[in-house]
């Protein structure tokens, strides 16, 4: 009599056998399927194989790199995974970002600092990446990070695409945090007078 084969677990690790039915089906495809691509429905996921004298269709349910069975494997084995909780995750990251965040702001006020205390403008008239004048705070940030790895490190390239400090917005915020800082010095060194 033809049937199910035990050792065939063996060598599909994604199946699974009803006793109810009698019939073996695609455990991660019963899972996580997209009726999409399923359009008549498939064995494997609704009624339970039964071709028994067809193994190579097992195979053939398995597919090529990119079949919908390969991609539910793949969300199977995300699923699976042992993960941590979003603090977690944060928390182990935090103090290396946090240090060359520091690092990034610390050089981006630098550079304002020495533009504000030249009277010089900080943007120029082209800020692409092709202009050959990107504006005197890029090109001042530009210059150290050319000249000193330690700012080379945490800058421009190296610095995570949202979190560069180089956009005119920041520019703007750096600069108010400066003029506002000033200011309360200003207020206290008068004090009562």
């Amino acid at each position: 009599m033809r049937r199910f084969q035990p050792k065939w677990f063996d060598e599909f690790k994604w199946l699974e056998y009803s006793m109810h039915t009698g019939a073996p089906y695609c455990f991660v495809c019963y899972l996580f399927k997209d009726s999409s691509k399923y359009p008549g429905g498939d064995a494997f996921v609704n009624e339970g194989f039964r071709n028994w004298n067809m193994k190579c269709r097992i195979r053939r349910h398995v597919g090529a790199i990119n079949s919908a069975h390969n991609e539910d494997e793949e969300k199977y084995n995300l699923f699976m995974k042992p993960r941590t909780s979003i603090r977690e995750s944060i928390g182990s990251n935090s103090a290396d970002f946090k240090a060359k965040y520091l690092a990034r702001l610390t050089w981006s006020l630098k550079c304002v600092r020495y533009l504000l205390r030249q009277g010089l403008a900080f943007r120029g008239h082209n800020e692409g990446k092709d202009s050959n004048n990107q504006g005197n705070f890029r090109e001042l940030l530009a210059w150290l990070a050319r000249n000193f790895e330690e700012v080379n490190m945490v800058v421009l390239e190296n610095a995570p695409h949202n979190c560069q400090m180089i956009d005119h917005k920041i520019q703007k915020q750096l600069i108010a945090t400066y003029a506002h800082e000033t200011t309360k010095f200003i207020i206290e060194e008068l004090g009562d007078e």
